[in-house]
């Protein structure tokens, strides 16, 4: 039986037709499975992108004190999922996601809008994108072998519309990706199939 760095994305989900949510403590997890954190700056509302986004721990338990029960007031929500190598983290402050790898460390990541632009068409529909390139972590060795595959130059061809399209067919279908994926993501543009042409 081949390993899950061994196999191909296709490979792997048919490996792992039902991924689950993280097990986090309850009181770190919203009513959908989103696990919602606040940032150290939160009650400023002034924290840098970095101070804002990076825990040392999975779910941010640097600030055990500033965890959020509710949505309000938190800085990020998490999305995560046992069989993704990583979370995604949805920005309250400039509506914008960032996928966070957990097979090379925290500086290991990417960050994409979720605002939509008429001039680039692909532009506030990441997810699923997200997801395959997270999923792509296992199949790297560095860092900057993983971070390499989001350049603009690369990345239609390290996550091609067929893989994203089956990533964007699963999230679509986890309860604990729903809110992410239904209500702050972008929506389908007319005549836009289940995933942009071009990766975001």
């Amino acid at each position: 039986m081949p390993s899950d760095e061994s196999l191909s994305l296709s490979e792997f989900l048919e490996k792992h037709p039902s991924f689950t949510i993280s097990d986090v403590p309850t009181s770190q997890m919203g009513s959908d499975g989103c696990v919602l954190v606040a940032s150290d700056n939160d009650s400023q509302g002034n924290a840098s992108e970095s101070d804002q986004h990076d825990g040392t721990g999975p779910t941010g338990t640097h600030n055990q004190g500033g965890m959020e029960s509710e949505r309000t007031g938190a800085a990020y929500e998490r999305f995560t999922s046992n069989a993704l190598p990583g979370d995604i983290r949805y920005d309250h402050y400039n509506n914008s996601v960032r996928a966070h790898c957990s097979v090379h460390g925290h500086r290991c990541r990417w960050h994409r809008t979720l605002n939509p632009k008429e001039d680039v068409p692909a532009q506030g529909r990441p997810v699923a994108a997200l997801c395959c390139w997270l999923a792509l972590g296992r199949t790297c060795k560095t860092s900057t072998e993983h971070r390499a595959l989001k350049h603009d130059d690369v990345k239609d061809d390290a996550m091609p519309l067929l893989e994203r399209e089956r990533f964007r067919d699963w999230v679509d279908r986890q309860k604990s990706f729903r809110r992410l994926t239904r209500e702050l993501e972008r929506k389908r543009r007319p005549g836009e199939g289940i995933e942009p042409h071009n990766c975001p």
